[in-house]
């Protein structure tokens, strides 16, 4: 996230219901928080991820985030490369990912007969820190 002055956090609370009620219009621009996705760090922190996860043996299976404000994504200086190494969510999933992206990993060593495993799943405040989910070993 980013405001006027730079990089700033989502206000969460249970009003807003810890960020879900939180949404942001095509530009990615939040009016009620006077905040805007920070797309540039967001882009730094999914490469990073997926460096990380080829480091432990593990790749990045799919980001889940929000369709409509990809190609802003797409459209920051890593952009080209997100697209090359990573696979992004094509549909509008249950609840709107706008304010945070989901990230799940692929661990060959949990694949069951060459089946993907969603094996992890990490919900991300877009451009902040990473809070670990639940942690799953079903297919897909």
């Amino acid at each position: 996230m980013k405001n006027a002055l730079g990089p700033t956090m989502l206000r969460t609370h249970r009003a807003n219901k810890y960020g879900y009620a939180v949404h942001f219009d095509g530009n990615g621009r939040c009016a009620a928080q006077g905040c805007e996705i920070d797309f540039e760090a967001m882009a730094s922190h999914l490469l990073c991820l997926a460096e990380a996860a080829e480091v432990h043996g593990l790749s990045v299976w799919r980001v889940i985030f929000a369709p409509d404000l990809q190609p802003h994504l797409f459209a920051t200086n890593k952009g080209e490369q997100l697209q090359e190494k990573l696979s992004f969510s094509k549909k509008q999933s249950w609840v709107r990912h706008d304010e945070h992206y989901h990230i799940d990993f692929h661990n060959p060593e949990e694949a069951d007969e060459g089946t993907p495993s969603r094996t992890s799943s990490w919900k991300t405040p877009n451009g902040g820190g990473v809070e670990p989910r639940v942690k799953r070993s079903e297919p897909w």
